[in-house]
């Protein structure tokens, strides 16, 4: 029985018992229908690479990737006993703050990401999420932060406290260390449900490797 007969079925009940002195309380659809969770896609071992012409000035700097994003899987799970249909309303944000630097965050937009495993008829939007099933939703990050600065422009490396410690004399490898991130994701999936809030277990970690050229 879907959520929605299931609430036309007990409003067909109160009716007949109408004549009833003691009336039955209105229904009320349990909290926390939905559990979620979120993952890294990437591997934590993987290493994102880059070249960059630097001026010594984090404004004026062109970056190349072998990597143009890192993806994250967020999973949202039915706990209710029973079978969950309705319109389509994706909404909310994956937060990522630096843990070094709190404040230093990125915000990515999950309105227009989708990514099912199946229960999603396009024809007439409606989402079906039978007892204990998982909808999976995934969203990338550009290494932008909401700053706009590139997230490895802001970090440490291996060699040194700063990324822009002076002129370079000759091309330098930059091997940074890692940016470990908590991830706090705040998401609405269907139209009648309300947002459901997570965090992040463990940090979600990226490493940059980087290959910096001055003068360009």
């Amino acid at each position: 029985m879907t959520h929605r007969r299931a609430v036309c079925l007990l409003a067909a009940m109160l009716a007949l018992a109408g004549g009833c002195d003691e009336s039955l309380p209105a229904y009320a659809p349990p909290a926390d229908i939905l559990s979620v969770s979120v993952r890294p896609l990437n591997a934590v071992s993987d290493t994102v690479r880059y070249t960059m012409q630097d001026n010594n000035n984090p404004n004026l700097v062109r970056v190349t990737m072998n990597s143009l994003s890192h993806g994250y899987e967020i999973m949202l799970v039915n706990r209710y006993e029973e079978t969950i249909q309705d319109d389509l309303e994706i909404d909310g944000t994956l937060e990522l703050a630096w843990r070094e630097k709190p404040e230093l965050t990125a915000v990515l937009p999950l309105s227009n990401t989708a990514f099912f495993d199946g229960g999603y008829d396009p024809s007439t939007r409606l989402l079906t999420i039978n007892p204990g099933d998982t909808v999976r939703l995934r969203v990338y990050w550009n290494f932008r932060l909401a700053t706009t600065e590139w997230a490895f422009t802001q970090m440490k490396y291996t060699d040194g406290p700063s990324y822009f410690t002076g002129p370079l004399q000759s091309a330098s490898d930059r091997i940074h260390v890692p940016m470990a991130l908590a991830g706090t994701v705040k998401v609405k999936l269907l139209r009648s449900l309300s947002f459901t809030e997570a965090r992040t277990e463990d940090d979600i970690v990226v490493n940059f490797k980087g290959k910096v050229l001055n003068p360009p």
